[in-house]
């Protein structure tokens, strides 16, 4: 694959020369596809209208040859409601409390470059882990919109990709901030209405990601979006999980003439089978537990996952179309996405039944080590098997979420600096790069 072939110039990134001892990213370049440095086939296709090899879709994102940026932002956040008695009637939480958006203005040439970050923080999917969640101490904002109040506002820290600081956040930090909160716990792609808190089961509870998120962006659309020049939809975790599922919606839903990307934090959850304790291997049974989490999710949350994806793949889109690992190959999504995922990632891996794993991949419990070390590979496979215009970040640590950490300026594989690796992709999207972190070449 393209991507392994990559990966194996890159373990020796002195050599290769992804960048030098002070931390400079010069060299990047020789990680693109099509670049000298590699032995890879690309197509040769304008920069305006670059196809894949056989599924019929294309990649039209212009190129960009430089990025104005204006001063760092210095505009307050604003703390939106949606109006659900009106505007937007099903663009409710979990309890039925209207959703909510927080907004920072941008500046000056960055104003109308919009980055809409959907946020994340696990899911419920049946009544016993829909109980739980909502019994549990943040309830009132995982479920709800009412602790999303001005105290919480002004608690916020805001790292990463939402810091106003130039030097952490080279891209963003003179955008137009956006950030929705995730309070439908169903990875942003429910879309079933409740009956209230005397109904039964999970009818109780209502799931309204996808319109939480159709109604932001329409209202978005009413005070500025519109006249927006540069769209990025990003989210970690769920909300990267939510980027996936609703990348090519929000696409239809924006102006024409505005280029439009994504990017998907940690959102890349994989059908790999559980860790079995008393073989210390990976676990026989079937399904899987992403097949039962998601299967039952559906049945749950209605809604969908990637439209084109559901199309394709009939009776059993509704579950399986709500897995990144499906949705990314086929032609599906046809929005360039940055993907950002660590091969192993503590998140994924303690679901499946595994001790946590240290930023050198090292299992607490040495008898999992083989199982941890399975998992990585898995995920290598398939991030360098998503369709080519997409791009991946991926480094061999446990981290969950590289975007929105104060961190996030130092993240790196080798000499290769996250935020400056986004950077040039920004600049040409549908090249779609690729440096996925090899065992071995630290």
């Amino acid at each position: 694959m393209r991507s392994l072939r990559v990966l194996a110039l890159c373990a020796a990134l002195a050599t290769l020369g992804c960048g030098t001892n002070g931390g400079s990213d010069a060299g990047i370049d020789a990680l693109l596809p099509g670049s000298d440095a590699q032995d890879t086939e690309t197509s040769d296709l304008d920069d305006a209208a670059r196809t894949d090899d056989g599924t019929g879709r294309s990649c039209r994102v212009s190129v960009l040859g430089s990025i104005a940026h204006g001063p760092e932002a210095t505009r307050a956040f604003e703390l939106r409601s949606l109006d659900t008695r009106t505007a937007h009637p099903l663009a409710v939480c979990n309890d039925g409390s209207p959703a909510i958006f927080v907004i920072r203005p941008g500046s000056g040439a960055g104003r109308e470059r919009w980055l809409i970050y959907l946020d994340g923080g696990g899911e419920c999917h049946d009544l016993d882990s829909c109980n739980q969640r909502s019994s549990g101490a943040n309830a009132a904002i995982q479920m709800s919109s009412l602790g999303y109040t001005p105290t919480w506002l002004s608690a916020q820290r805001w790292n990463g990709v939402h810091s106003t600081n130039a030097a952490a956040n080279p891209l963003f930090h003179d955008a137009t901030l956006v950030f929705v909160p995730y309070c439908s716990s169903d990875v942003w792609s429910g879309d079933r209405g409740g009956e209230g808190p005397t109904a039964p089961g999970t009818r109780r509870w209502h799931f309204r990601g996808r319109e939480i998120l159709r109604g932001v962006i329409q209202e978005l659309l009413s005070v500025g979006l519109s006249a927006a020049t540069e769209i990025v939809l990003a989210g970690t975790s769920a909300g990267g999980y939510g980027v996936l599922n609703n990348a090519d919606d929000v696409g239809a839903m924006l102006p024409a003439g505005a280029r439009y990307v994504a990017i998907a934090d940690a959102g890349f959850f994989i059908d790999h089978p559980a860790y079995d304790g008393a073989t210390h291997a990976p676990s026989t049974a079937t399904p899987t537990l992403l097949q039962q989490l998601l299967t039952v999710g559906a049945q749950t949350w209605g809604g969908r996952g990637d439209e084109s994806c559901e199309r394709a793949l009939g009776a059993s889109g509704p579950g399986r179309c709500r897995f990144g690992e499906v949705m990314m190959v086929g032609g599906h999504v046809a929005t360039p996405v940055f993907l950002q995922e660590s091969q192993l990632d503590n998140n994924q891996l303690t679901r499946l039944g595994t001790g946590r794993v240290d930023d050198l991949g090292r299992a607490a419990v040495p008898e999992e080590q083989p199982y941890v070390d399975g998992f990585a590979a898995h995920m290598r496979a398939l991030l360098g098997s998503v369709d080519p215009w997409h791009a991946v970040y991926s480094g061999l640590d446990s981290k969950h979420g590289g975007l929105n950490g104060a961190d996030y300026d130092r993240r790196q594989i080798g000499a290769v600096r996250l935020a400056a690796f986004m950077q040039t992709w920004y600049l040409d999207p549908c090249r779609g790069p690729r440096l996925i972190e090899l065992p071995g070449s630290r």
